[in-house]
C-alpha cells in the first residue's frame, strides 16, 4: 500500500488534495546548499511516481495536483515536498473510496473544462472526464501545449481534446456495446462562446490563428457525433481536475465522478437494482450530474449492478459518506 510504504498510515486525514489558492513555482526550489542537501534525501521522485498511479487509476480528482507537482521533479523544494505530503493526507481520508458503476442507467457522456488563471507559465490546465452509468471510465488533466489569448480559446482547445477522446470512446463502445450508444454523445462544457463557435461558421478573427487541428470538434458536431450542452460552472465536475477546490466541493465532485466508499457492494441481481443516493431530487431535475434522494430507483437489468449506498449501507447500517473519516471541521474549509 502506498500509504504504508511512505509511512502515512497514521497521518491526519485531509479533505482536499491541494490547498485552495496555493501556487507552486520553480522559485520554490532550494535556495541554500543545506536545503538542497535535505531535498536530496527526500523521496520526492518516488512519491510522485507512486501518486501517479492514483491519478490515472483510482482517484481522478488528484490528477491536477500530481500533474502540477510533477513539473518540479528536476529541482523540487521543501514547499513542493510539503504539497506532496498533503496529497498523502488526502488519500488517508479517502482510502475507502473507489470508482463504482451502475448506480443509475446513463448513456456515455463527457465533461470538459479548462483553467488558465492559476498557471505561472500562462499555459492553461485543461482536461476531460467521461462517464457511463454514473461511473468515470476515462479522464485527463494536463497543461495545454500552446499559449492561448482568451478564455474562449482555452475552452475551445480543451473541448477539441475532449472531442478526440469522445470519438475514440464512441468507436470502442460501438464494437463492444453498440446497444449502449445513443448518438449524438453529450459533451458538457461551461462556455457559451465555444458552443456558438462549434455550431456556426467557425471562421472568426479571434480563432483564425489556431491550427486547423483544433477545429476538429466543429466537424464532429456538424456530423452529430457529439452534442455540446452548456453546464453551469457551479455544477462542472471537471473543476476538480483543473484547479484546487474547497473541501466541500471536492467531496461533491468526488461523488459525481462515481467515487463511493467500499461498503458499496457488487451484487448480481436478476430482476431489480436499488440505488440509494445522497442528494435531493429537486437538484437532480436541474442538472443531470447530481444524484437524487429518491428512496428507491428501480432499474430492470440482468447484469452485474453496483449497489451504491451513498449515505447508509443497506447491509451494515454504517455511514457511507465520501470522506466519512474526515471531521466536519476539515470539510468546512
Amino acid at each position: 500500500m502506498i500509504l504504508a510504504h511512505f509511512s502515512f498510515m497514521d497521518a491526519k486525514p485531509y479533505g482536499s488534495p491541494m490547498i485552495p489558492g496555493a501556487v507552486y513555482s520553480k522559485k520554490d526550489a532550494p535556495s541554500s546548499p543545506e536545503e538542497a542537501s535535505h531535498m536530496e534525501h527526500t523521496l520526492y521522485h518516488q512519491a510522485i511516481g507512486s501518486l501517479m498511479y492514483t491519478a490515472i487509476a483510482t482517484h481522478p480528482n488528484t490528477s491536477f495536483t500530481i500533474s502540477a507537482l510533477s513539473h518540479f521533479l528536476a529541482n523540487p523544494g521543501n514547499t513542493h515536498w510539503e504539497a506532496v505530503k498533503h496529497v498523502f493526507h488526502y488519500l488517508k481520508g479517502t482510502k475507502d473510496l473507489q470508482l463504482t458503476y451502475g448506480s443509475e442507467r446513463q448513456d456515455l457522456q463527457g465533461y470538459t473544462d479548462a483553467d488558465g488563471s492559476t498557471q505561472e507559465d500562462q499555459q492553461a490546465m485543461s482536461g476531460y472526464t467521461f462517464l457511463i452509468n454514473r461511473g468515470t471510465i476515462s479522464w485527463s488533466a494536463r497543461r495545454q501545449e500552446l499559449i492561448t489569448l482568451s478564455t474562449a480559446e482555452v475552452e475551445y482547445v480543451a473541448a477539441t481534446h475532449a472531442a478526440k477522446e469522445a470519438k475514440w470512446l464512441h468507436k470502442l463502445f460501438g464494437k463492444l456495446f453498440p446497444h449502449l450508444l445513443d448518438l449524438p454523445m453529450t459533451l458538457f462544457l461551461d462556455n457559451q462562446s465555444v458552443i456558438k463557435l462549434t455550431t456556426t461558421d467557425n471562421y472568426h478573427a479571434w480563432t483564425k490563428h489556431l491550427d486547423q487541428l483544433y477545429h476538429f470538434i466543429h466537424n464532429l458536431v456538424s456530423k452529430q457525433v457529439i452534442k455540446l450542452v452548456y453546464c453551469p460552472s457551479e455544477d462542472m465536475v471537471m473543476d476538480t481536475l483543473t484547479k484546487a477546490l474547497l473541501k466541500w466541493k471536492v467531496v461533491a465532485h468526488a461523488s459525481s465522478l462515481g467515487m463511493c466508499c467500499k461498503v458499496c457492494t457488487l451484487w448480481t441481481i436478476q430482476d431489480t437494482a436499488v440505488c440509494h443516493s445522497s442528494q435531493s431530487s429537486s437538484h437532480r431535475a436541474s442538472h443531470p450530474v447530481v444524484r437524487s434522494q429518491a428512496s428507491h430507483t428501480t432499474i430492470s437489468d440482468d447484469r452485474h449492478i453496483v449497489m451504491c449506498v451513498s449515505r447508509q449501507s443497506a447491509t451494515t447500517g454504517q455511514s457511507c459518506d465520501p470522506l466519512h473519516s474526515v471531521s466536519d471541521h476539515e470539510l468546512s474549509g
